[in-house]
């Protein structure tokens, strides 16, 4: 129920989705448990929005996300109702922090502005902190996959 509208919800507003299966089979092994998926759905238990979250050491941390386009046009606060059930979810398991993972720091355009007015809304604080990132060049089979998923 998370993998199929995450990877429909992203195509439909154009955000690249990477190859699923490998990480799909990483999260579901989940052992011990430290990814959890939630849905928001309507009365016709059609898909509204799809969230996924880690959890380690009392840290949630946001690692994707997606909405209906159906929900977006008519408006429908999907993600932030999902986003409250989550926080009271997972404070009940043990979580003490949530991390909305990450903004702009210098947002530029108005995707970037509206993302960093949702995180705020939410009473947290923004901290910096540095990160290293290790790229590897890609083989071709690796740009066949994304290519043509």
């Amino acid at each position: 129920y998370f993998f199929e509208p995450y990877r429909r919800f992203s195509t439909a507003f154009d955000r690249g989705t990477v190859p699923w299966r490998n990480t799909e089979v990483t999260w579901l092994e989940n052992s011990p448990p430290r990814y959890a998926f939630y849905r928001a759905y309507n009365n016709q238990n059609e898909t509204l929005a799809v969230l996924g979250v880690h959890t380690y050491n009392g840290t949630s941390t946001e690692i994707s996300s997606a909405m209906s386009p159906e929900a977006f046009e008519m408006k429908i606060p999907a993600q932030d109702i999902l986003h409250w059930e989550i926080f009271r979810d997972l404070q009940k398991r043990g979580s003490h922090t949530f991390d909305l993972a990450g903004v702009d720091p210098d947002p530029e355009n108005r995707k970037a502005q509206g993302i960093r007015r949702f995180k705020k809304k939410w009473g947290g604080r923004y901290i910096e902190f540095n990160r290293f990132e290790k790229t590897y060049a890609q083989s071709l089979a690796v740009k066949l996959m994304a290519a043509i998923s």
